[in-house]
């Protein structure tokens, strides 16, 4: 089966749960064939309501990917738009709002006014729910990221944010060990202990290792990594040695550990969340993002995954949280949060002000009165050149891609509907690179900074 195909197949699926859905059950008249051709440009009027039936005032209604149309609901749920038929693909009226699910009405008519019904996203966030793998590359049997949006999954794969929980280096610190010396003999002539630990991403294999030095785990639970008790990460260790202290490491290394989030183990990064660290389905799990809280996933960027039931194939009500307000393809559940395109989203990890850790240690109150700022790079944007609106971290970090019609592979203006999205502007088609300073040619840091002279004559001297 080639990808067009499938993606058809793909298509046709997408079209089967929406007819299924609750939107086309309360629409006000079904589609209705005409005897002759609809005029190119109309007035559209409607309603928006929400799962109870209740009016949903200052929802945005737009027309399908053309963000000028938009218009805001009334009190009432009430919404009118004009509407020009640009005979491109299927056009679509779309409703959404934050804290909702968007839904989109395609088969509208001059003369029916129409009823939008879009699905809460409701309280509170569901430990139970299961993070979904993004995948690896375009599979026309499964139903994941990269079955639509192969190259930025690919993206990802290639980035170091897939590499956030599995980093060796980021697991001999926290452990406290080195792997410079790998035999016990060695180990103990330069001064460290061999024991039993963790292998990292396993939940129970144990493996030798040379502990030498500080640690996360040993310096902030005393109990355990000492001369005369186990490694703080055997996993035969008793309840009563058992680090309870982790450092928040996993806050922002291993946001894909299912269950309760927040101070978490970072050996509790298995599976999924050992392999892929800071994935597609966490990020786009982030509801908000609140700086009067500490950095990570569930605290800072405030976290919500669904748990309302779901249908068909879905075990939960799909929601992904992204800055576009015309997302209502029913496998996403398109929720919109605009501080995905702002550089107040990665704050959400990459800005930390530490107060010290270590048992019975305070820091100088009088240097660090707000905490040792060990991440300041949000800071760094906001007090320099770059703090402007067209300058966003992710405008270095995730360029725009300039030959894309939307972040869907084989989506063209000429296909534009509910199933393939609609046409984005470049700045809404970001790269998933996370390109860190040493990424490509130039490096990013090559073009970090400038100089530039000013130069000017004074009598007879250059200055």
């Amino acid at each position: 089966m080639d990808r067009v195909a499938a993606v058809i197949l793909c298509c046709l699926w997408t079209l089967l749960i929406s007819c299924q859905s609750d939107t086309t059950e309360d629409s006000a008249v079904p589609f209705e064939p005409q005897d002759t051709a609809p005029p190119s440009a109309f007035e559209v009027t409607g309603t928006v309501i929400d799962d109870n039936g209740s009016p949903v005032s200052e929802a945005m209604v737009l027309v399908g990917g053309r963000d000028e149309t938009m218009v805001l609901t009334d009190e009432q749920g009430y919404f009118s738009l004009w509407y020009t038929d640009i005979g491109l693909g299927e056009p679509a009226i779309v409703a959404s709002k934050a804290g909702y699910r968007a839904q989109g009405f395609e088969f509208f008519k001059p003369d029916t006014p129409i009823t939008i019904k879009m699905r809460e996203v409701k309280a509170p966030d569901n430990p139970e729910y299961t993070f979904e793998d993004p995948g690896d590359g375009f599979n026309e049997m499964e139903q994941n990221c990269s079955h639509c949006h192969t190259d930025f999954v690919a993206d990802f794969l290639d980035s170091k944010h897939a590499g956030a929980a599995s980093n060796p280096l980021l697991h001999d610190l926290y452990a406290g060990i080195t792997r410079i010396y790998n035999n016990e003999s060695d180990c103990v002539e330069a001064g460290g202990r061999w024991a039993m630990g963790l292998e990292p991403g396993t939940e129970d294999n144990a493996i030798e290792k040379c502990y030498l030095g500080g640690g996360v785990l040993p310096d902030l639970n005393p109990e355990c990594g000492q001369e005369d008790a186990p490694a703080c990460d055997d996993p035969d260790i008793g309840e009563e040695q058992a680090p309870t202290a982790f450092g928040a490491c996993a806050d922002c290394h291993a946001s894909g550990i299912n269950g309760e989030l927040g101070d978490r183990n970072l050996h509790d990064a298995v599976g999924l969340a050992y392999e892929l660290g800071v994935h597609c389905d966490t990020c786009h799990k982030v509801k908000d993002v609140d700086l009067s809280q500490p950095p990570g996933y569930g605290k800072r960027l405030v976290v919500h995954r669904p748990g309302e039931p779901g249908r068909n194939t879905f075990e939960w009500d799909p929601v992904y949280y992204g800055p576009l307000a015309d997302v209502p393809n029913v496998a996403m559940g398109g929720s919109p949060q605009l501080k995905f395109n702002e550089s107040v989203f990665c704050a959400g990890c990459h800005e930390q002000k530490q107060e010290a850790l270590l048992p019975d240690e305070t820091l100088d109150a009088e240097k660090w009165p707000e905490g040792l700022p060990i991440h300041s790079t949000y800071t760094e944007w906001k007090e320099g050149p770059y703090n402007q609106d067209a300058t966003q971290c992710q405008w270095c970090h995730m360029p725009a891609d300039t030959e894309k019609n939307n972040s869907v592979d084989i989506s063209t203006p000429y296909n534009q509907s509910i199933t393939f999205g609609f046409p984005r502007e470049p700045e809404d088609i970001r790269q998933h690179i996370f390109r860190g300073p040493l990424h490509g040619e130039p490096r990013l840091i090559d073009t970090a900074l400038h100089l530039s002279l000013d130069v000017k004559q004074e009598a007879n001297t250059l200055a």
